[in-house]
């Protein structure tokens, strides 16, 4: 938002109040995950990112004041403003997950894509020694929205993809709770084209 309203509107002052240092580019862990890409490929400096003239001060969000159109950090700065963009992300909640804990991942065949770099790292670890011994490999989707639905299915294909070349088709099933594997109902038949052509099963 911030690249664009900088090319739209000249002479705006324009902040970005956001902590996290490091860039995270999050389609690119499920890559990791599958041994396409290093850690380090998903993490870069915040600031490489913002255009120029924008103020960035790496501070969490603690208020916004509507009435007197401001925003405070947790560092007590007041900053006014006379257009908000709230972008509040996501906090991912692992321990909503009965018997799961990050600790795990990586170990005895169990994998997680988005908790971050190095649990990407690990899921492809878990993952490799699937695509070499072969097995069953169960692959899930959440019951809630999510911002990519297409990333469970992606890292299905591929490791499917990397233990055939290897010589090693496992069984795979792709457990979804979804009346459809995706929103888009000719991808959703192709979907189950290729799950079919592949004798791999869902739920």
């Amino acid at each position: 938002m911030a690249n664009r309203l900088v090319q739209r509107l000249d002479g705006a002052q324009i902040t970005v109040i956001d902590p996290r240092r490091m860039h995270l580019y999050q389609p690119g862990l499920s890559l990791v995950a599958a041994g396409l890409k290093p850690a380090s490929y998903v993490e870069s400096d915040t600031a490489g990112w913002l255009p120029n003239g924008v103020t960035w001060p790496p501070e969490r969000v603690a208020a916004v004041d509507a009435e007197a159109k401001t925003v405070s950090t947790e560092n007590g700065e007041t900053l006014p403003y006379d257009w908000l963009v709230v972008a509040p992300g996501l906090v991912l909640d692992h321990d909503a997950i009965e018997g799961f804990s990050p600790d795990v991942v990586g170990e005895n065949g169990i994998g997680a894509l988005y908790a971050g770099p190095e649990y990407a790292a690990r899921t492809w670890a878990a993952a490799s020694r699937f695509t070499e011994e072969g097995g069953t490999g169960l692959f899930t989707r959440p019951e809630t929205e999510m911002k990519c639905a297409g990333a469970p299915l992606k890292h299905t294909f591929l490791i499917d993809d990397i233990a055939r070349r290897a010589g090693n088709a496992g069984r795979m099933v792709y457990a979804a709770p979804q009346e459809s594997l995706f929103g888009v109902p000719i991808v959703a038949e192709k979907v189950l084209m290729l799950f079919g052509d592949r004798a791999a099963s869902t739920r």
